[in-house]
């Protein structure tokens, strides 16, 4: 469990410094990503189900690093939030996604990458600790 705890959360922390480069790079391209989510029952069901395997990494990872509460809220907040976001019609879904997505400017987006990189490196140094 520790180790595919680890990989999972390593990959995820890989995944979320990539988004956030493209965040910066290119945040038409990453709105427009944005508002495809929940627009079919497979983004809908695959956005979720790996949200809720990310969550349950941490919570497992939380057992065996200096992180604990933190690997845990994050872990619980992941896959809490997942499993009330499944049973919602994916339409609705999308139509959330479509509501941020005009509301997050180009510029708001590149601000906000590094937050999102942070992210990603803090899940790395926990995964790889």
């Amino acid at each position: 469990m520790e180790f595919a705890s680890r990989i999972i959360v390593t990959l995820f922390g890989v995944w979320m410094m990539g988004v956030s480069l493209w965040m910066f790079a290119a945040p038409h391209g990453a709105l427009s990503a944005l508002r495809k989510m929940g627009s079919t029952r497979v983004i809908h069901f695959t956005e979720l189900g790996l949200r809720l395997c990310v969550g349950l990494a941490m919570m497992g990872l939380a057992l065996f690093t200096d992180q604990t509460r933190v690997l845990r809220f994050c872990g619980m907040f992941l896959a809490l939030t997942a499993l009330i976001i499944i049973p919602i019609p994916h339409k609705i879904h999308n139509r959330y996604a479509l509501w941020w997505a005009s509301r997050i400017s180009p510029w708001a987006l590149r601000i906000m990458a590094p937050v999102s990189f942070a992210a990603g490196l803090w899940s790395l140094w926990a995964a790889l600790d």
